[in-house]
């Protein structure tokens, strides 16, 4: 299990560690006996420590092991538990991100003359690996630094994304393409500004429930969902005070005269819009002055709709 929130990756394994005692040989054909078993604790065994534990000095093995030892003085130790160990999560890609993650073991007392670690596979053995269903382990190596005697075991955790999919990317995008329909609502009918604030607190959501599930730190990189989501808020907020300045321009009373600013702006939107619509066919002539005389607060309100329409659409 890796937990990228914490940064801690959790699992169980086991390691069969071997080396030769002299001391421990014997003539098989003697007796017969070509192997036996004994508790670890009674014959002398290395010690071993994780490099990199999430909480902690932790030895990596138990006293309860067995050790079978050989007639020719080979000393087979199999030892496992739960190991936690510590793993920055870099969720840039997240929910589409592949996470390597490291092991690190390294003898605990001795010094280089003393013992001599040497990995039997450059890879993670993978016999009775089970598969998670949220990660799937999709590459593993062994490497060794001679200076420590260290190991290293690397694992390269792919997330199963299609669950993140359903259940976040999907809705963000629909929230996305709901915030593009506000303005075809009627002024009328009262229900824009509520539309709108209400996209935003939804998107606000998803914003917390996703970083309720990546590491609070932008190191190595952000979230690129974390991005989107962000600006998505912004435009969502923008939309709010654009829908706002629409309907005070839409509703003021036609006993205020429009400002020669706002018939502006009303007629170089109306004639980029017939340069657009019209262009198939012949433009009527029409008298500007005339054209500015009716223009009227709804039309403004319509004119800044349909500007913040394209907006948000581009």
């Amino acid at each position: 299990e890796f937990n990228e929130v914490k940064g801690k990756l959790t699992f169980t394994g086991y390691f069969n560690v071997s080396w030769v005692d002299q001391t421990l040989s014997w003539n098989s054909t003697e007796n017969g006996i070509e192997q036996f078993t004994l508790q670890e604790h009674i014959i002398w065994k290395p010690s071993f420590v994780l490099g990199n534990p999430y909480d902690g000095v932790k030895l990596i093995y138990k006293d309860e092991n067995v050790i079978r030892v050989q007639s020719n003085g080979v000393v087979t130790w199999t030892t496992g538990d739960n190991y936690e160990v510590f793993c920055n999560a870099d969720v840039s890609r997240y929910p589409f991100d592949t996470q390597i993650c490291k092991l690190e073991i390294l003898p605990w007392g001795y010094t280089n003359d003393e013992i001599v670690v040497v990995p039997i596979f450059d890879f993670v053995v993978q016999e009775w690996y089970n598969p998670q269903k949220t990660w799937d382990l999709i590459g593993s190596s062994v490497t060794k630094r001679e200076d420590l005697q260290l190991l290293t075991f690397t694992m390269s955790l792919k997330r199963h994304p299609m669950f993140f999919v359903l259940n976040l990317i999907l809705p963000i995008c629909v929230m996305i393409i709901l915030n593009i329909f506000v303005f075809l609502l009627p002024p009328e009918s009262g229900e824009r500004v509520g539309y709108a604030v209400t996209v935003l607190l939804a998107i606000a959501v998803f914003l917390t429930i996703s970083f309720d599930n990546l590491p609070a730190t932008s190191s190595p990189r952000i979230s690129s969902i974390s991005l989107l989501l962000f600006t998505d808020v912004c435009i969502s907020g923008i939309i709010v005070v654009m829908v706002i300045v629409s309907l005070k321009f839409y509703h003021q009373e036609d006993r205020y005269p429009v400002s020669t600013v706002m018939r502006g702006f009303v007629n170089v939107s109306r004639r980029l819009r017939c340069q657009v619509c019209c262009c198939m066919r012949k433009r009527e002539k029409y008298n500007e002055k005339e054209n500015e005389e009716e223009i009227k607060w709804t039309d403004v309100g319509k004119e800044i709709d349909l500007v913040c329409s394209i907006f948000i659409i581009v």
